[in-house]
């Protein structure tokens, strides 16, 4: 064999090699970015997600379901309550207004949100659905938690020193 013939070889053997640590890579990213998206797909559970996923394996009928969403949401609005309050506690003085008119704002979304789940779900027919609209009001204050621990996040690690009141 002469070195013409096993170039070509060589050289499909290296693109493809190639081509699969650049997909494999991006894969990684991918993976990575999706956990960032998702506090769920994260190694360390939530301790909140895993009181409220107790609560939901006790649950035996729909009522219990129901139940079982309903205390989640008055474990998400403890945690919204902390989370706020140590928020506030880290901004400057003159970044506490921020703060402060963004929950009254989305204290008002909540409210109209969940008069919406009601019309959503209110006359659906079967109670499977009381269910959904349990888990849709959950769902509107964990996200704001899961926003706050974020906006949280970035004050206590990513702030110039001294910037936060500590």
């Amino acid at each position: 064999m002469n070195t013409a013939t096993k170039s070509p070889s060589l050289c499909a053997n290296f693109l493809f090699a190639s081509l699969l640590f650049v997909l494999a890579a991006c894969l990684s990213f991918l993976i990575a970015g999706a956990r960032a998206a998702n506090p769920e797909a994260t190694a360390t559970p939530d301790p909140v997600e895993e009181k409220v996923n107790a609560l939901r394996d006790k649950a035996k009928s729909t009522a219990d379901m129901v139940e079982a969403e309903d205390e989640g949401v008055k474990l998400w609005d403890k945690e919204l309550n902390r989370v706020y309050g140590e928020l506030l506690q880290q901004l400057p003085k003159e970044d506490k207004s921020a703060l402060k008119d963004s929950q009254q704002e989305w204290i008002r979304f909540r409210d109209r949100n969940l008069k919406l789940i009601q019309v959503a779900y209110g006359n659906a027919e079967g109670t499977m659905y009381h269910v959904f609209a349990a888990r849709a009001a959950l769902d509107v204050v964990k996200s704001r938690v899961l926003d706050l621990r974020g906006y949280l996040d970035v004050v206590e690690t990513a702030w110039p020193s001294g910037t936060s009141e500590q």
